[in-house]
């Protein structure tokens, strides 16, 4: 028997986020949606309400994502876990088994300015390690 691996995502559409620090709100409900699009029965409130709502709650000067879904996943009664950065296995075997994930992650100023750089000269592709 032949052995297939599909690969799938909640989301592939890159979302403008302006030049506010809201990238965290937008990451947090890609995942939300992607979530509650797999529960039977669940109607996914539209992407860009989500968001304003997370933004009108936490802002436009960013925020961590864990203590946004702290908050909207008990609302929403979904649940999250925070995963160390140091066990990548664990976020490994969390993708391997259809999971969901928000990774965040700190750059420095000369850091932010080569990676909003990309995304001004590249605004619909993917970055990738090989990119940088």
């Amino acid at each position: 028997m032949d052995e297939i691996s599909v690969v799938s995502a909640a989301s592939d559409v890159v979302h403008n986020q302006s030049t506010e620090e809201t990238c965290y709100a937008h990451a947090c409900a890609t995942a939300i949606r992607g979530v509650e699009m797999r529960i039977f029965g669940r109607k996914p409130e539209p992407f860009e309400t989500l968001v304003s709502a997370i933004i009108s709650q936490y802002g436009t000067h960013g925020e961590h994502p864990a203590t946004v879904l702290s908050h909207w996943c008990r609302k929403k009664h979904l649940s999250y876990q925070v995963v160390s950065g140091d066990d990548h296995g664990h976020a490994t075997r969390a993708l391997d088994n259809g999971r969901i994930i928000v990774a965040s992650f700190y750059l420095s100023k000369y850091q932010w300015t080569l990676f909003s750089g990309f995304f001004k000269k590249y605004p619909a592709r993917a970055l990738s390690r090989v990119r940088l």
